[in-house]
């Protein structure tokens, strides 16, 4: 039977929820990269990807009426670490 790899596989990769008052952001985590995988808004917000990744992934939610309100999403690696920063405008 064929010998087990000696390689090391890549870090497997994890997906992680982040809530914010305008919606849900979920990416993928495999170090060093980052990947958008859905956003849902709440009622009353729309949202908009600006960053898809794999450096980098930045989502806005927007307030659907003319109230003033914005949240951004903000997820990169930086040294090795997710650095993960959320916006309220």
């Amino acid at each position: 039977s064929p010998q087990p790899s000696s390689t090391t596989a890549p870090p497997a990769a994890t997906s992680k929820n982040y809530t914010t008052a305008g919606g849900t952001v979920t990416i993928s985590i495999a170090n060093p990269n980052v990947t958008f995988i859905n956003a849902v808004p709440n009622s009353g917000w729309k949202v908009e990807v600006e960053n898809f990744g794999p450096e980098r992934v930045k989502v806005k939610f927007e307030r659907n009426d003319d109230s003033e309100g914005e949240i951004e999403f903000v997820a990169e690696f930086e040294s090795g670490q997710l650095k993960v920063t959320i916006e309220d405008h």
